[in-house]
């Protein structure tokens, strides 16, 4: 599983939880989903989803902040 499947799962999760309850995505995003995909996942599977998502999440910020200190 890669980050992209990690965010497919994110989307698919939120858009089945406002299945049910149209309020579920309020305060919620996808840092707040990988977080806790590492803080209560029964699965290593789901523990990894939440790192591959942040690990990815940080690069993206770190490469942008990198790109506008270098001018």
């Amino acid at each position: 599983m890669d980050a992209r499947e990690s965010v497919w799962d994110y989307l698919r999760d939120t858009m089945i939880g406002c299945e049910k309850d149209p309020s579920f995505a309020r305060g919620r995003n996808m840092v707040t989903y990988a977080v806790e995909q590492v803080e209560s996942s029964r699965s290593p599977d789901g523990y990894l989803s939440g790192l591959r998502i942040l690990s990815t999440l940080v690069g993206e910020i770190a490469s942008s902040y990198a790109c506008t200190t270098t001018r």
